[in-house]
């Protein structure tokens, strides 16, 4: 996804929701649409936490994927070693 609706928005956003996002993704320990002071943009920041959270999600599924395929040439169903799916 990478490259979702609110993504795009934020390149157009004002600075300080640019750097609010910025500071979120470093540390995202709180919802990022219930930042107080930025209310009037909880809709759109919303969006932009799941579109984020997606992509790790994606990526981390990605790795997986690329782990389970180098593995998977190691282990050889003769030895009893099997995937499992």
């Amino acid at each position: 996804m990478k490259h979702g609706k609110y993504h795009n928005w934020l390149s157009t956003a004002p600075v300080e929701i640019q750097d609010l996002f910025r500071q979120w993704k470093h540390d995202p320990c709180w919802d990022l649409y219930e930042t107080s002071g930025f209310e009037d943009h909880a809709d759109a920041l919303y969006g932009l936490q799941l579109e984020h959270e997606l992509d790790r999600a994606l990526d981390e599924l990605d790795r997986h994927r690329a782990m389970r395929r180098l593995l998977s040439g190691w282990l050889s169903p003769t030895t009893g070693d099997e995937d499992h799916g």
